[in-house]
């Protein structure tokens, strides 16, 4: 409840505070991952950004750098869609419990400047950060995850199981979804992020964060010029792109 800032700056100090303490004795820190499942992700993203300006990464390698249902494009839901939307993002932003975190997720924390704006600005650190990493990996749920949809863990503009009945579950692990361009529905709303540069995936996060958050500076029922709905069920807006990969979205 206390925010995305102020949990970063902890997990940064924990984390910086374990780097200096272990310097020069046999168990030095050499690599870093980090990984976090939810609100975590967003932490870690804040706490990366901090650990790179203070100069963490030339001494330690960052090597992964994991979400596990992450709502990196917040969880504010488009108004113009349902009036059940406006409701709960009403609720999201007023919900004590949820407190200064719940504001975040629905780019209610600050007129100007989401904290979810800041961290998808590609020139700020807390972006660039995310480019030290040898390995970046999203994990979304595909199907009936209502408070962290497919869409915003994935940043992915539209959600191919809606289309797909078959799976293609993984043999070790049946609960997650590999990724089979065979079986995508179509080449129009599939990408292939798997093989994609770190580029793409900038160009994802950034541009993603930023269509939500002109979304909600939209004034309610004024659709967005290049907003296409590809399905009358959909929780959250589902762009006329190309889709994110498969269940799993990595940006090697």
């Amino acid at each position: 409840t206390a925010g995305v800032d102020y949990c970063g700056q902890m997990l940064f100090q924990t984390v910086m505070g374990k780097i200096e303490e272990l310097r020069g004795t046999p168990d030095e820190i050499g690599f870093l991952s980090l990984v976090g499942h939810s609100l975590g992700g967003l932490i870690s993203r804040y706490a990366a950004g901090l650990l790179r300006e203070a100069g963490a990464f030339a001494s330690v390698i960052p090597v992964n750098f994991v979400t596990l249902a992450t709502p990196h494009l917040g969880t504010r839901r488009p108004p113009h869609l349902k009036t059940w939307n406006v409701v709960m993002n009403y609720v999201t932003a007023i919900n004590w419990a949820m407190g200064k975190s719940g504001r975040q997720l629905v780019f209610s924390d600050s007129p100007k400047e989401p904290i979810l704006v800041l961290l998808a600005k590609p020139q700020d650190m807390f972006f660039q950060a995310l480019a030290k990493f040898k390995r970046r990996v999203l994990y979304s749920n595909v199907y009936d995850d209502l408070v962290v949809p497919y869409s915003t863990a994935a940043i992915a503009a539209f959600n191919p199981y809606r289309l797909q009945s078959d799976l293609n579950k993984n043999v070790v692990y049946p609960l997650i979804v590999d990724r089979n361009v065979d079986k995508a529905p179509a080449a129009s709303v599939t990408n292939d992020l798997f093989e994609r540069t770190s580029a793409r995936f900038s160009t994802l996060i950034s541009e993603g964060t930023r269509r939500w958050w002109g979304g909600y500076r939209r004034a309610p029922g004024q659709p967005t010029p290049e907003h296409t709905p590809t399905h009358s069920g959909a929780d959250m807006v589902e762009y006329g792109t190309p889709a994110d990969t498969l269940g799993r979205n990595h940006a090697d």
